[in-house]
């Protein structure tokens, strides 16, 4: 990877950890857009401004020097250095505490997981899709087993839904996780930018993956039943999706994917990666 597109990496990492915060203090995107559009509009706007233009003076200055094509790597002591402090940051978000999760609903949920199964499908051939596809399948099936349900889900079946959720991204990361993108040379500055994004959303949701699935299996203890009903309600909203919607959504999904594999706009893995980001953080503001 270039020095310009690390730095980009980096400004994607910021960008992406920003807007989680801002979504676990502010209440969502919906509570920051009416930010920008009221008294705090100065603030904001000087606030991603100058972080805008910080990345872009680094960007500049690294052209100017005739740094922008060096090539960086992870045996770099530097780089080392700030991949364990991402490292470390992603440990205390994701397995220390939960802050930073954004919270999702049935719909994002569902949209998660039709985008990860697609992915599975398009990089098999038809002849394994049933051998190999089912780690994505088998919690997609679950929560359509949730959409099509008259009743409202109990807290643990909401969590059984979230760890299916948190085992698709997991699947996910497992289909994207090639660091061998981070030494490529050619990498442009977008999918650094891109690839930064990911990094953090994803490192997050697997990290946190590993304590959910102990308080899941605490569960077999009536005793511990309590304790999922206080916590779901932080990471997964009770708002239901409709089943109509879904089904236009995936109708769409499936033709943005097939339109992507034919010009070749940007790798598969990516695209998929950056719609389940979007629509976790986008699609359930509230």
């Amino acid at each position: 990877m270039t020095l310009e597109a690390f730095l980009l990496f980096l400004a994607g990492a910021v960008l992406e950890s920003g807007l989680l915060w801002s979504q676990a203090q502010r209440g969502g995107f919906s509570r920051l857009a009416a930010g920008l559009r009221g008294a705090g509009r100065v603030r904001w706007l000087a606030l991603f401004g100058g972080l805008a233009a910080g990345w872009a003076a680094l960007v500049l200055a690294a052209r100017l020097l005739g740094w922008s094509s060096v090539v960086v790597s992870l045996s770099d002591d530097w780089v080392q250095a700030i991949f364990v402090g991402l490292g470390l940051f992603l440990l205390a978000a994701g397995v220390l505490g939960d802050a930073l999760l954004p919270r999702i609903n049935e719909r994002s949920l569902l949209t998660a997981q039709v985008l990860v199964l697609l992915l599975s499908l398009s990089q098999l051939p038809p002849r394994l899709w049933f051998s190999r596809a089912w780690p994505a399948a088998v919690p997609l099936l679950f929560s359509l087993g949730l959409l099509f349900s008259r009743r409202a889900p109990s807290a643990a079946v909401r969590a059984a839904a979230y760890l299916g959720y948190l085992l698709s991204l997991l699947y996910l990361t497992y289909q994207t996780a090639d660091m061998g993108l981070f030494s490529a040379a050619q990498i442009s500055g977008m999918q650094g930018f891109a690839f930064g994004s990911l990094f953090i959303f994803l490192g997050l949701h697997c990290l946190f993956a590993l304590r959910f699935a102990m308080l899941v299996s605490s569960l077999l203890l009536p005793r511990n039943r309590p304790a999922i009903g206080r916590i779901m309600p932080r990471l997964f909203s009770e708002k239901q999706a409709s089943a109509r919607r879904f089904g236009i959504f995936s109708a769409a999904a499936a033709g943005l994917f097939w339109l992507n594999a034919q010009f070749n706009l940007i790798s598969s893995e990516m695209l998929v990666g950056l719609l389940v980001l979007l629509s976790a953080q986008v699609d359930n503001a509230e």
